[in-house]
């Protein structure tokens, strides 16, 4: 297991028992969660202002008050209907849906999640249920294809060295750059591998490969 100071900064996020509107919202912008708000890219701003009206309305209406701060499995099943495939970290994704999970195994869920995201919320915990757990992705499976991506940027950087770092820290960056210069020169698709996401499934990968 990854201690939690080698962890990337969304994984420690999605390990935090509490979280605010604001850090919600920057994750789901794919952002550092403690950024100042005057520190926000501009083209990101909308979203993040969107994103927290949103998860505090329904905070208001599952607590009968304006809230801007809960339980991170109460503040995570807010984000799941909130995910954009191609910006929310994959750390923030997989968190969503255990916590859509989490909630289904307590009294009362069908009100909880109706109160949290109306009824497409209560529709997905329904079909979650039903399905007992089915749908929740982080299985071995997964975790043994992190493991390998990991392992293959440590061998791309052990083998060319230099600006590629080592197998003990590659230089995601520069190992970012060739792909996308070898996928131009081979008409190669990146769809969904922006250099913002790359760098998040890189560090996610590597992390697999620790003991």
């Amino acid at each position: 297991m990854v201690s939690f100071a080698k962890m990337g900064v969304f994984e420690q996020a999605t390990k935090l028992p509490i979280i605010e509107s604001k850090e919600l919202a920057l994750l789901l912008c794919g952002l550092d969660p403690y950024i100042k708000m005057k520190d926000i890219p501009q083209d990101k701003l909308a979203d993040y202002r969107s994103y927290q009206n949103y998860i505090e309305r329904c905070l208001s209406s599952y607590g009968g008050s304006m809230h801007k701060k809960g339980f991170a499995d109460i503040m995570f099943t807010i984000a799941y209907t909130l995910i954009d495939e191609e910006v929310t970290p994959e750390p923030v994704k997989q968190r969503a849906l255990k916590a859509i999970i989490n909630i289904t195994g307590t009294q009362k869920w069908r009100e909880t999640l109706y109160k949290l995201g109306g009824q497409e919320l209560l529709d997905i915990g329904t079909e979650l249920s039903k399905s007992q757990r089915g749908l929740y992705k982080k299985d071995e499976e997964q975790t043994n294809i992190y493991k390998m991506t990991g392992m293959l940027l440590k061998l791309i950087a052990d083998k060319q060295g230099n600006s590629y770092g080592t197998a003990e820290k590659p230089n995601i960056a520069v190992i970012k750059k060739a792909i996308d210069e070898m996928a131009k020169k081979n008409n190669l698709n990146l769809d969904g591998l922006s250099k913002s996401s790359f760098y998040e499934k890189a560090k996610l990968a590597i992390s697999y490969t620790q003991n």
